[in-house]
């Protein structure tokens, strides 16, 4: 088994490098897999991009997917990876994760650039109405604003013991 992730920023990467470093599985990104591994059992880390995880489908047709690891900017919630796991279309049998990440617009490049400029209005606007205190202590806030990552081992626990025990470790 591997480890196959698509990164935009850099925050899903490092889900990736914890999930290596925890299990002694090898990590690539989707477009750099040795050929060897064609075919391969992998758990694959995606980003979220409109609650699409970007590179899944494209990971579905080259390997046996056997878990799903997206990460995302909100915040984990149960609805929010029930809505992820039907939108994109993973059997029972194969075990979702979502993990927050993090956001830095200015990492981003061309079309994903553009959009996020109007996206980043749309958010910011549910700050409205707080006071700077609640801004400040919200991690998608400080995502957009200044760029922050959530990115910790911890998140990713339920994931690492997943895989433990896919390995019988």
């Amino acid at each position: 088994m591997i480890i196959v992730y698509t990164s935009e920023t850099g925050h899903t990467k490092q889900y990736a490098k914890i999930l290596s470093d925890a299990t002694n599985l090898p990590y690539y990104t989707l477009n750099e897999v040795p050929e060897q591994h064609k075919g391969s059992d992998v758990i694959y880390l995606g980003w979220l991009f409109a609650n699409s995880i970007k590179g899944l489908e494209n990971a579905r047709r080259k390997y046996n997917v056997r878990a799903v690891i997206a990460s995302g900017m909100s915040p984990d919630t149960p609805e929010l990876e029930t809505l992820l796991k039907a939108k994109a279309k993973l059997p029972g049998s194969v075990p979702f994760f979502y993990v927050q990440g993090g956001y830095d617009y200015n990492k981003l490049k061309g079309l994903n650039h553009f959009l996020m400029s109007i996206q980043n209005k749309r958010i910011l606007k549910r700050y409205d109405d707080k006071s700077e205190e609640e801004k400040q202590s919200d991690t998608v806030y400080k995502m957009v604003t200044e760029g922050y990552s959530a990115v910790s081992e911890e998140n990713l626990k339920p994931a690492i013991e997943w895989t433990k025990s896919q390995l019988g470790k």
